[in-house]
């Protein structure tokens, strides 16, 4: 399955309007997608306009700084990833 495949569930539960639905999917991915920088920055993209949304830290800083973290670390090591962020980012709302 591709990296947009992957992600094609929470997209389109965030175009939904269930946030919470597709937070709770990409946490899921992050465990069995560990290699793929999209979901991590994509969790913390979605965790920050939660917390934005909330006005509230609902969820932790520290969890969010972290998917950044990973997903910049895996970034790295694969060619592109800047470019591929973006093309995800044209297909979200």
């Amino acid at each position: 399955m591709s990296d947009e495949e992957v992600l094609q569930g929470p997209i389109e539960k965030l175009r939904g309007g269930d946030l919470d639905g597709a937070l709770e999917e990409l946490d899921a991915l992050m465990g069995s997608n560990k290699t793929n920088a999209q979901v991590h920055h994509m969790y913390a993209e979605f965790a920050n306009m939660k917390n934005a949304e909330a006005q509230d830290d609902v969820i932790p800083g520290g969890k969010i700084m972290m998917a950044y973290k990973k997903s910049h670390a895996i970034g790295r090591r694969k060619h592109g990833i800047h470019r591929r962020l973006r093309y995800i980012r044209t297909r979200m709302p």
